[in-house]
């Protein structure tokens, strides 16, 4: 490997073979035998850097779990998230959350080192914490079940940090009269990577876009627009998010913006028959705060083909109005407090 330390170790925290595989298991097992030498260093980095290997790195779900690892890591290691760095120990190439996902939200405005920029020097930290690794990260756990846990403390903590760059951290609840801004997240084909195998097409894709837009309520102070976010920069996502009351999409990383949203806000997870039973974004709302509503499909005919579910108007309008009466709650119940 790359890593090596110098180190005292607590072997009575060791993980047992059986436990949880992950990278920085690995390497925390391998600690105790680097050799006992004087540290020879080209050049030392003073502040707190975070190891994080990545899952993926162009899928906003994967890396939503893998800033929330970081970030989660360094406050348990006793680091100021505010002024970490991040050193990606993965071979990823670049990606569009790097510059500003990455670089702002969570390494106070340092670009994300990869263990290329150490090449052919001895680079030493003052101090190096390990990432939760994604499938570790607090917000991965019990996909599979409903959770019990009802709103997060922590997981505020770190949204707020997160969105402090970006000049989003304190947006108000919003009157009880305010606005209803809807947004429909549509996914389409597109390469996210060169070793995408699968050519760029996605699945669970909504089939009739026109006609659920059509479907939108068209009251005074209710505003319905679609967007893809691939095709915009993360700054643009985080405002877009950040000014929405009810967020719509099908099962997806998309949604995975979810706790970013305006504090009244409702989510809609539009799920086809092929779905499994999972319980990512239900669990996030909750964790988030925010108010949730799933629809399944259950019509056959409706599967169009492997990627494509068409979502019946009728259906749709009684799950937006639904939405719409539950944003209006709760600002009247956040205006009481």
């Amino acid at each position: 490997g790359f890593l090596r330390a110098h180190c005292k170790v607590d072997s009575s925290v060791h993980l047992a073979p059986e436990g949880l595989q992950t990278p920085g298991r690995d390497w925390f097992a391998l600690l105790p035998h680097a050799a006992d030498q004087a540290m020879q260093c080209d050049e030392w980095i003073e502040e707190p850097t975070v190891v994080v290997t990545r899952v993926e790195y162009a899928n906003f779900y994967h890396t939503m779990t893998d800033f929330v690892g970081a970030w989660s890591a360094a406050v348990i290691a006793g680091v100021d998230p505010r002024k970490m760095r991040i050193l990606f120990a993965d071979g990823h190439p670049r990606s569009p959350f790097d510059e500003q996902a990455w670089t702002d939200g969570l390494s106070n405005g340092h670009k994300p080192l990869r263990k290329g920029d150490l090449k052919g020097r001895h680079v030493c930290f003052r101090k190096l914490v390990f990432a939760l690794f994604g499938y570790a990260s607090p917000i991965t756990i019990d996909w599979f079940r409903a959770n019990a846990c009802g709103y997060s403390p922590w997981l505020q903590s770190f949204k707020s940090q997160f969105l402090r760059p970006f000049g989003l951290e304190h947006v108000p609840m919003p009157a009880v009269g305010a606005d209803i801004n809807i947004t429909l997240v549509l996914r389409e084909d597109y390469v996210a990577h060169p070793r995408d195998g699968g050519g760029g097409k996605r699945h669970n894709k909504i089939s009739n876009p026109d006609e659920i837009m059509a479907a939108m309520p068209t009251e005074a102070g209710v505003n319905a627009r679609r967007v893809q976010m691939a095709f915009l920069t993360f700054q643009e996502q985080i405002e877009l998010v950040r000014n929405t009351n009810i967020y719509i999409g099908m099962h997806g990383a998309a949604l995975t913006f979810l706790p970013f949203l305006a504090e009244d806000a409702v989510i809609i997870e539009l799920v086809s028959l092929r779905g499994l039973n999972k319980f990512h974004f239900p669990n996030l709302a909750a964790w988030s705060g925010k108010g949730f509503i799933l629809w399944r499909n259950n019509i056959a005919r409706n599967e169009i083909n492997e990627y494509l579910t068409k979502v019946d108007p009728g259906q749709f309008r009684g799950l937006v109005d639904k939405a719409v009466g539950m944003v209006r709650d709760r600002r009247r119940k956040g205006s009481q407090r």
